[in-house]
């Protein structure tokens, strides 16, 4: 099932499959669109971009000559390029591939009416070629999304985990090189299994304390030359942290009842932690994507998917949460709520 993205509260198929193209360092991007779709975009993805910044004449006329003066300018800077078909130009038919045939190019066709973030996001990765490579080795990286503002972080502290277990690091999903993904390992892990590649076994999720020592378990098991338990002694330590700060707070205050909102993989971490640690009560849990996948089964409030600020609006103030955790869109709904940043968009 696809959504079409009505409201500003997550981004479009375009913004999706910009920015996961726009990780990879070889590779140019451009939106083929007007200048709204690429300002929308450069605001969402922090990656350089490029655009072809249509006006109506090229609507009227046809927008091979605006297309190919911008392929050729940063065809001196890129070794491949990317053109990201916007809505009008899609809406249009021009053939672009025919147009650029000579160059070395791909065309992604993700107008903003095919869905969501996600949905452009997967078609992108589906256009690179990635491929498993079996002398590879190593573990490749994936979920990470430059849309994402714990991306950067998560890659970090995945890259020192990894190197203090012995494991090196192989294709980044996506921020990377085109070669290095397209020889990528045949282990995965997941920073946000949300935006999975599908690319390789997947050795587990790194999000929470429980996926994180679950899947270092398994890497254990998978690369005889590994040493985990540095890092599962880590895991323990910082666990017994969380419990300790946590027990503190409780000795003071009553649990807070919370309002989740962000993408799946995100919202199920939070709200999962708040119930284990905090003893929390999730009263509404706004989930961005269509899950990949149910969530599992647990106390509180069923993951619902809704990008609706309408709806969103009666969701906070239906139940009246301690804490609200998500974007400036629930900040401004609520602003005498104590709040958490937690998803795009952050102003």
């Amino acid at each position: 099932m696809r959504e079409c993205t009505g409201t500003p509260v997550w981004p479009c198929a375009m913004v999706g499959a910009a920015s996961c193209l726009a990780g990879f360092s070889d590779l140019g991007v451009i939106i083929h669109g007007s200048s709204g779709c690429y300002y929308f975009a450069d605001y969402a993805i922090p990656d350089p971009l490029h655009c072809t910044f249509l006006m109506e004449d090229e609507v009227v006329f046809g927008s091979e000559e605006r297309l190919i003066e911008i392929v050729e300018g940063i065809s001196q800077i890129y070794s491949n390029i990317a053109v990201v078909n916007t809505c009008v130009p899609s809406l249009m038919g021009e053939d672009i591939r025919d147009f650029l045939s000579g160059y070395n190019t791909f065309v992604i066709d993700a107008p903003g009416y095919i869905g969501q973030m996600e949905a452009g996001w997967h078609m992108a990765l589906r256009t690179l070629g990635a491929s498993v490579d079996a002398e590879r080795e190593g573990v490749n990286i994936d979920g990470i999304c430059s849309v994402d503002r714990f991306a950067p972080g998560n890659l970090m502290e995945i890259k020192r985990l990894l190197g203090r277990a012995g494991i090196p690091v192989a294709g980044i999903f996506c921020a990377d090189t085109l070669e290095s993904v397209r020889h990528a390992s045949p282990v995965t892990v997941q920073t946000c299994p949300a935006l999975s590649s599908d690319i390789g076994t997947s050795a587990g999720s790194l999000l929470g304390i429980d996926n994180l020592r679950d899947t270092f378990g398994q890497l254990g098991n998978l690369f005889e030359t590994a040493d985990t338990d540095p890092v599962l002694d880590e895991i323990d330590r910082t666990e017994e942290v969380i419990i300790k700060e946590c027990d503190r707070f409780l000795r003071r205050f009553d649990p807070p009842s919370a309002a989740v909102f962000s993408i799946s993989s995100y919202a199920e971490l939070v709200s999962e932690l708040l119930r284990d640690y905090l003893d929390s009560e999730v009263v509404s849990i706004g989930c961005r994507d269509l899950p990949r996948s149910p969530a599992p089964a647990g106390p509180g409030a069923r993951m619902e998917h809704t990008t609706d600020l309408r709806r969103i609006r009666e969701m906070i103030r239906s139940e009246k949460p301690d804490i609200i955790f998500g974007s400036s869109f629930e900040n401004t709904l609520s602003p005498e709520t104590p709040f958490v940043s937690l998803t795009y968009p952050l102003k």
